[in-house]
């Protein structure tokens, strides 16, 4: 769970089946002085927010009857992708990735750190499809348990993204269009929509993004498990 301060990990290579409480800090390492550290500061704040909805409408959605029925929330799409670069950035600049027991010790080789460093601070854009996906996670529970999972994808040695996972629903950052089921995978997404097929309630999270975005995501729990799906226009 991220409250803006600290973050609870599972499912890192280094954590051996175990659960960490971590500061956002132990992620980050000293990649930024502490004026760019308090600039960015604002991310973590919308980051919480996300996964608190996240969270909460899961465990909603874990109970008969839905216990406060249909429900809607806005966050800031740009700073939540923003807040998944900060937080990749600064956990391969400490060493706290790793792949096949190796620490992970670079971002992707066409990553520009003055190009990053200009989407984190400046506004700038990043290259055509890199930046904050959902990725759907067919077959896993809902939960409301408040724990997030970082899954690096990793070739060669270089970091390509990383899934930031909270119960049935992930997000991840690609530096890159990712590969895989298009139906899974869905750019910079206008909402993610939580729903039981056995009961008539929608839990809506909207993405508010500056510049284009794609469709809307439905995640649909079915019996004990989930399918994910899009909406048609």
């Amino acid at each position: 769970m991220t409250n803006g301060k600290t973050i609870t990990v599972l499912g890192m290579p280094w954590q051996k089946g175990s659960t960490h409480q971590l500061p956002v800090s132990a992620l980050a390492a000293n990649i930024l002085c502490q004026r760019h550290n308090s600039a960015l500061s604002p991310l973590d704040v919308s980051a919480s927010s996300a996964f608190r909805v996240l969270w909460h409408f899961q465990e909603d959605q874990r109970r008969v009857p839905d216990p406060h029925g249909a429900e809607f929330a806005l966050v800031n799409g740009d700073e939540l992708e923003r807040w998944l670069l900060k937080l990749l950035w600064g956990a391969v600049a400490a060493g706290a990735l790793s792949h096949e027991g190796n620490p992970v010790r670079a971002l992707h080789s066409s990553a520009s750190k003055e190009a990053l460093l200009d989407y984190l601070f400046r506004d700038g854009t990043l290259p055509e499809g890199w930046g904050l996906y959902m990725a759907g996670r067919p077959d896993r529970l809902f939960s409301g348990e408040g724990q997030v999972a970082i899954r690096p994808l990793v070739h060669r040695g270089e970091l390509w993204g990383a899934g930031v996972e909270a119960g049935a629903v992930g997000v991840r950052f690609a530096f890159g269009t990712p590969d895989g089921d298009p139906r899974y995978v869905v750019r910079r997404p206008l909402q993610i929509e939580l729903a039981r097929a056995d009961a008539p309630e929608r839990k809506i999270l909207a993405l508010a993004w500056k510049g284009s975005f794609g469709l809307p995501v439905t995640q649909t729990r079915v019996g004990d498990g989930t399918t994910t799906a899009y909406p048609t226009n």
